[in-house]
């Protein structure tokens, strides 16, 4: 899993809610990250179980990522 800060509600007067962290597995933040300026991604930023266990994209959870690479 990794982390990024993302666009979120810029109207918003709080920062967390304008620039939310969210976890995304590493095929989909790949995929954002491909899309240069186009991608709803800010920064990567380390992931921390806080941030959730499953992907921000396509809900895959930790585990579910864990048990692709072990497959793999």
């Amino acid at each position: 899993m990794k982390a990024a800060q993302i666009c979120g509600n810029l109207a918003s007067d709080d920062t967390d809610e304008q620039y939310p962290v969210v976890a995304y597995c590493d095929e989909c933040f790949e995929r954002l990250m491909l899309a240069g300026e186009d991608s709803v991604i800010v920064n990567e930023v380390s992931y921390e179980a806080s941030h959730g266990d499953e992907c921000h994209s396509c809900e895959k959870t930790v585990e579910d990522e864990r048990l692709e690479q072990e497959g793999s």
